[in-house]
């Protein structure tokens, strides 16, 4: 016979049971709670560490400047920069940047009694935009008129700075009229000197030199001339041809499978291959194109290739974020509006896709933010890696642009960072902050766009 329990012990050991339950769950909800701190603390550290070593090395490119023609090219290895200026005695003189000076020839002790005075340094000078000239000697400059221009020897003035011994090369005479350089008096000009070298210095050619920005050069083989005016071109261009093809028929898409389609197994067997398109690797899409588009339809390497092949990459995010952004409007939006005698057309053209337009939005610009970071099929369907050049627009020929060879912003990453030089390593990653500047702010109109448009939304 069962021994008999009193209620009141019972009730005391379901207690103590229930308890127990209540501590093991706040344990268990402490320890998860902590982990999804650790985690997402670390995630947050990896990416702060990450992205301050990329603004640590771009971000002061960002802001470099050099000097160019008018014409944008850089000065020639035998060009002569410095400030034309007029002389005491009424003539024209160019007033040359100074020089540092290395060399393992160089004795401190005895460059300490020339300090002040003037000297001739004999080397090689170093061309435009190079400060620094190497030098087998520095002796005092013998009395009598100052010795005519020459790559070989420098007739300056000797001085101590920080960085270290500084010549201020003497002033040319220039072979030019007042009239001839009154526009460029005051001004730092770019000259091409002619032979034989006298003087004054007869000069072939002589323009004003311009400031050039990172966003305003074009690539170049010296890292502190190259910038990226043709990549960022070239990514708008192929971003804006590929949204232009993309959206309309991915919209389009979405509404006729969602709205109009028959529910069979053809339309679910479309709807399963939409979704796989959406994960096949983008190189593969890259052979597709470079198969049908350059060697089938000879479309050629072109913009008008690299926007239908990432067109292509994106339709399939497109359909299903439509899809889903239309399945999301109420079933009783349709029913009221067919109850109102509104036919199909009219219930999506008026109801449907005012309602799901934030969605589609979205979608359609996230969609974007991945194909302008896209490499791989640009690459196989023949985007340059070196482009000094722009597309030329024409009102003659309005789509030649779309025939012109191209470069966007991943693939002038990619030719700088295969480079040995640390400079383009840094330009790497400057180029890297303006591509994630980008696509930051393509997300952050995607949100602006939907929180927008919802708050319009009345059902």
């Amino acid at each position: 016979m069962a021994e008999n329990v009193p209620p009141k012990a019972s009730s005391e050991t379901a207690s103590r049971g229930l308890r127990r339950m209540i501590r093991r769950r706040k344990i268990a909800d402490g320890v998860f709670a902590a982990l999804g701190i650790v985690l997402v603390v670390a995630s947050l550290s990896v990416l702060v560490a990450l992205f301050g070593r990329l603004a640590a090395d771009g971000f002061g490119r960002l802001w470099e400047t050099h000097e160019v023609r008018p014409n944008g090219y850089a000065p020639a290895r035998f060009d002569i920069i410095g400030v034309l200026r007029r002389g005491d005695d009424g003539t024209v003189i160019l007033q040359r940047d100074s020089l540092v000076i290395s060399g393992e020839n160089i004795d401190a002790a005895k460059l300490a009694p020339l300090e002040g005075k003037a000297v001739l340094a004999e080397g090689r000078i170093p061309s435009p935009g190079q400060r620094v000239m190497e030098v087998e000697g520095v002796s005092a400059l013998p009395e009598g008129p100052a010795p005519r221009y020459s790559r070989q020897n420098l007739a300056a003035v000797l001085r101590r700075g920080e960085e270290g011994w500084i010549l201020e090369p003497v002033p040319l005479r220039l072979d030019v009229t007042t009239a001839e350089a009154e526009p460029l008096l005051g001004r730092r000009v770019c000259l091409t000197p002619a032979r034989p070298y006298g003087d004054p210095l007869r000069i072939e050619s002589m323009d004003r030199l311009v400031r050039q920005t990172f966003f305003g050069a074009m690539p170049s083989r010296d890292p502190a001339r190259a910038g990226i005016k043709s990549a960022i071109v070239g990514s708008i261009l192929v971003v804006g041809l590929t949204m232009l093809l993309a959206v309309p028929v991915g919209v389009a898409a979405g509404v006729y499978l969602e709205e109009y389609a028959r529910k069979n197994w053809l339309t679910a067997a479309i709807e399963i291959n939409i979704a796989n398109l959406a994960g096949v690797p983008s190189i593969v899409w890259g052979l597709m194109a470079l198969g049908l588009l350059v060697y089938q339809l000879h479309l050629g390497r072109s913009i008008l290739t690299g926007g239908i092949t990432l067109a292509l990459l994106v339709l399939p995010m497109v359909i299903m974020a439509t899809r889903e952004s239309v399945r999301a409007i109420p079933g009783s939006i349709r029913e009221a509006s067919y109850a109102c005698g509104a036919s199909r057309w009219q219930t999506v053209w008026h109801h449907i896709l005012p309602y799901s337009l934030g969605g589609v939005l979205t979608g359609s610009i996230i969609s974007l933010s991945r194909a302008i970071g896209e490499t791989a099929p640009l690459i196989t369907v023949g985007a340059l890696t070196y482009i000094a050049f722009l597309p030329e627009f024409s009102l003659s020929d309005p789509l030649g642009w779309a025939r012109s060879e191209f470069t966007v912003m991943p693939i002038q990453m990619f030719n700088w960072v295969s480079r040995p030089e640390k400079e383009f390593n840094q330009n790497a990653a400057a180029a890297g902050l303006v591509l994630l500047v980008l696509t930051l702010s393509m997300n952050a109109v995607a949100i602006v766009l939907r929180y927008r448009l919802r708050r319009k939304i009345q059902w």
